[in-house]
C-alpha cells in the first residue's frame, strides 16, 4: 500500500530538481530543466499517483513517442535517462508503487551510435610539436602546456580551467580533480564549481613525459609571474588567464584552432583531446571501470554508451599503446 501523493508529476520533477542544484554543475541543472520543460509541455500536469502500474506504462510510452516525433534519439535517451532517475526516487520514497521505466516490457530509446571525433596518433604528435612552435614563438608556455594535459588526461575543458598547481602531486605523479569552472554566465565571468557529478572527483595519474613537462612549465609560470611581481602559490591556476583568473572559453578555443591549422590537422577543437584520451585507453584494452573513473563518468554504462563503437573494432592494440605512451614523443 502507497499513501496517496499530492504531486503533479511537474511538482515532483521540480522537487527533484532543487534537490540536484547543488549537486551538480550550472550546466547540467540547465539541461535537467530543459527537459523538465519538454515532458511536463506534454504530461506535467499529470498526477504523480498516474504514474505507476499499467496506466503509467502506457503514459511513458506515448511520451516516448511523442518524444521521437520532435527531437532527436540522443536528446529523448538523455530525458528518458532523467525521468527514470526522478521517478526511481518517488518509488524508493513510496510516492508511487512502481517506477515504469523499471518495467521489463518497457523499451528505452537506443540512438544511433555517433563516432565522437578523435585525433589519430599521427595527428597527436603534429598537434604536440604545433603547441610547442606556437608557444615558443610567443614565450607563452600555457598553450603546450595544457594542449598536453588534455590530451594526457581526458580532462573537461572546466576541469581544466579549475586546476590549480596544489592539485598536482609531484611526488606520487598524479593530478587530482577537485573543482571545475562554469562560464554560464559569460565569457570572461569565470566561477568555481564543483566537478560535474560526484564521480567527477578523482585522481588521474601521470606519465613520466607529463611531469617532465610540467616541472618544465612550473619554471615557466614563475618567470612569467614575476613580470607582474608576483610569486606562484598552490592556490595559483595552472592554465591563468593574462590577470590570473581561470582562462576564458572562447580565447582558449580560439588558440586552440590557431595549432590545429598550424598542424595541418582537422579542426576537431580542445573537447576533441578528451575524447581521443578515451579513444586511446579502449584501443589499449585498458579495463572499462578504470576508462570510466579517469573520465569521471558516473557509471561504466555511460562509458560504454559514449565509445561503444571502438568497443566493436579490431583494432593492432599494441600499436595503439605505443602511440599512447609515447605522445610527446
Amino acid at each position: 500500500y502507497v499513501k496517496p501523493t499530492k504531486y503533479t508529476l511537474e511538482e515532483w520533477l521540480m522537487k527533484i530538481l532543487d534537490r540536484k542544484k547543488n549537486k551538480v554543475v550550472d550546466s547540467t541543472i540547465n539541461s535537467y530543466l530543459r527537459y523538465k520543460r519538454i515532458v511536463c509541455n506534454l504530461i506535467g500536469n499529470t498526477p504523480l499517483k498516474n504514474i505507476c502500474s499499467n496506466s503509467g506504462l502506457s503514459l511513458i510510452k506515448d511520451l516516448q513517442s511523442d518524444l521521437l516525433a520532435n527531437w532527436e534519439k540522443r536528446t529523448v535517451k538523455h530525458i528518458e535517462t532523467w525521468m527514470k532517475n526522478a521517478l526511481q526516487h518517488a518509488e524508493d520514497e513510496g510516492q508511487i508503487v512502481k517506477n515504469p521505466y523499471s518495467f521489463k516490457t518497457y523499451e528505452p530509446v537506443k540512438p544511433d551510435n555517433a563516432e565522437k571525433p578523435v585525433f589519430e596518433p599521427s595527428e597527436v604528435s603534429k598537434l604536440i610539436a604545433a603547441a610547442q612552435e606556437y608557444c615558443n614563438e610567443r614565450d607563452d608556455q600555457r598553450w603546450y602546456a595544457l594542449t598536453c594535459i588534455a590530451l594526457g588526461t581526458g580532462m573537461r575543458l572546466g576541469e581544466l580551467a579549475g586546476l590549480k598547481w596544489g592539485d598536482i602531486n609531484t611526488e606520487q605523479r598524479y593530478i587530482s580533480v577537485k573543482r571545475s569552472i562554469s562560464w554560464i554566465a559569460g565569457d570572461t565571468k569565470a566561477v568555481e564549481k564543483a566537478t560535474k557529478s560526484e564521480a567527477g572527483i578523482r585522481d588521474i595519474g601521470l606519465m613520466d613525459a607529463d611531469m617532465a613537462m610540467l616541472k618544465d612549465y612550473r619554471t615557466w609560470t614563475r618567470r612569467w609571474l614575476w613580470k607582474f611581481r608576483r610569486s606562484l602559490t598552490n592556490s595559483d591556476y595552472v592554465f591563468p588567464f593574462d590577470d590570473g583568473k581561470p582562462f576564458h572559453k572562447s580565447a582558449t578555443q580560439r588558440r586552440f584552432e590557431q595549432i590545429e591549422k598550424r598542424a595541418k590537422v582537422r579542426h576537431l577543437g580542445l573537447h576533441a583531446c578528451r575524447h581521443t584520451h578515451a579513444s586511446n585507453l579502449i584501443r589499449a584494452n585498458e579495463n572499462i571501470k578504470k576508462v570510466q573513473k579517469r573520465l569521471g563518468h558516473s557509471t561504466p554504462s555511460i562509458t560504454a554508451d559514449t565509445y561503444a563503437h571502438l568497443f566493436k573494432e579490431d583494432v593492432d592494440r599494441d600499436k595503439i599503446a605505443i602511440a599512447n605512451a609515447n605522445i610527446y614523443a
